[in-house]
């Protein structure tokens, strides 16, 4: 409030790029299986949204239950990606 009032200029961007890529670090550690430093998130060069652009609201799910109504259990770090063949 005190940038406004002031005529300050005030940009929250770095902030909320650093928050989203804190985010992403919690996603690419579910995957792997282990903790990872804020450099091996930045250099991580898979693409966690692969295919997204292409869902609509006819798409099947991502993940589908089994005969019994299942789903799969995830393994962190057993498979590169839990839910892609």
């Amino acid at each position: 409030m005190a940038a406004i009032r002031s005529g300050e200029p005030y940009n929250e961007a770095v902030r909320g790029a650093e928050a989203s890529q804190a985010t992403a670090m919690g996603r690419i550690s579910a995957h792997v299986g282990r903790p990872l430093t804020y450099q091996e998130a930045l250099d991580w060069g898979n693409d966690l949204t692969a295919g997204v652009a292409e869902f609509t609201a006819d798409s099947p799910a991502p993940v589908l239950a089994d005969a019994e109504g299942k789903y799969p259990v995830p393994y962190p770090g057993k498979y590169r990606f839990e839910y892609r063949s």
